[in-house]
């Protein structure tokens, strides 16, 4: 996530001269939309994931500075040992971490991904015994942490990691499947991919309820909370709209400063309160550096801030 964000800043950077776009994070709580922007971060590019029942919520900036955002500020986390990148995504209401941290390995020379929890400070590292590589997306107040990782071969799987075991799970006919976000009840949420498109889902007591919003081509669901309700978003041909789905029903969220034809608005955190988190896109028309940044987000890579959101190497619509 945090190397993606840095590509955004770098062709931000290349449209100096064009129409600003701007990225910020945001919360809703209570109904009421407040920006969460690090004034650090070019561009506005501050990208915000899940978010925890105590105010607290997680994500990475442009200047691929993983951090804690609540009411008194923004808490950088620095980056393990060795680390090249850091990921924030998930927070539980102890204020414990699931991310995804990038190493160099010395043989290959390539970037390798580690989900990692980090708790009271320490980090401990998860890495499934069958994957090149592993990202963590989301942590319940158990301690059970959902993500994905990526096997020899190639194809991506969803993983529930409980008690210092490894479950597999992947989506009907799926070719990758990804776990974004567990509840307190060990419910799951999540996105797979078919041969056809994206598909978001719910899976519960061994069973999959496929999440296809009637807008749009594509689904990705991104968090859960106890209820069962769920956040996502979704593509429509010309844009991307965030989601809730609650007791059978999809309503569209679009952040009321994006864009109808070129922003955008997804959604990647909800807590037990209703309260959702996100980030969106606002902006003139982009010149030609401007539209790298879109081809990025919305097509070559899916959501350009929502990286390891999307399992490494999966296969991405086409809009």
């Amino acid at each position: 996530m945090a190397w993606l964000a840095g590509l955004i800043g770098t062709a931000a950077i290349l449209s100096i001269a064009s129409p600003v776009l701007a990225y910020p994070g945001f919360a809703n709580v209570g109904g009421v939309y407040s920006d969460i922007d690090d004034p650090s971060a070019p561009y506005g590019g501050t990208f915000i994931g899940n978010m925890n029942d105590v105010g607290q919520f997680v994500g990475v900036t442009t200047t691929s500075r993983s951090f804690i955002y609540s009411s008194s500020g923004f808490s950088y986390l620095t980056n393990p040992a060795g680390a090249f990148t850091l990921d924030a995504n998930g927070i539980n209401n102890a204020g414990d971490i699931a991310g995804v941290y990038g190493t160099i390995d010395s043989v290959s020379n390539q970037l390798v991904y580690h989900g990692f929890v980090l708790s009271n400070g320490v980090y401990a590292t998860l890495d499934h015994p069958l994957g090149t590589s592993t990202s963590a997306h989301g942590i319940n107040d158990q301690g059970q942490v959902v993500g994905d990782y990526t096997e020899s071969g190639g194809k991506v799987h969803g993983f529930v990691y409980d008690g210092g075991s490894f479950t597999t799970l992947d989506g009907p006919s799926a070719i990758s499947t990804s776990v974004n976000d567990i509840n307190n009840f060990g419910q799951v949420t999540g996105n797979f991919f078919t041969p056809a498109s994206e598909h978001g889902y719910i899976y519960s007591n061994g069973a999959f309820t496929v999440l296809d919003d009637p807008d749009g081509y594509s689904t990705h669901a991104s968090a859960i909370n106890d209820s069962g309700d769920v956040v996502g978003y979704y593509y429509d041909y010309v844009t991307i709209h965030g989601f809730l789905y609650s007791t059978g029903v999809y309503t569209t969220v679009d952040h009321p400063a994006a864009l109808k034809s070129l922003g955008y608005t997804a959604l990647y955190g909800l807590n037990n309160a209703g309260d959702f988190s996100g980030d969106y896109r606002v902006g003139g028309v982009p010149e030609p550096a401007g539209w790298v940044i879109m081809m990025v987000g919305f097509g070559g890579l899916g959501l350009a801030m929502r990286r390891s959101r999307r399992p490494k190497g999966e296969p991405l619509p086409a809009l």
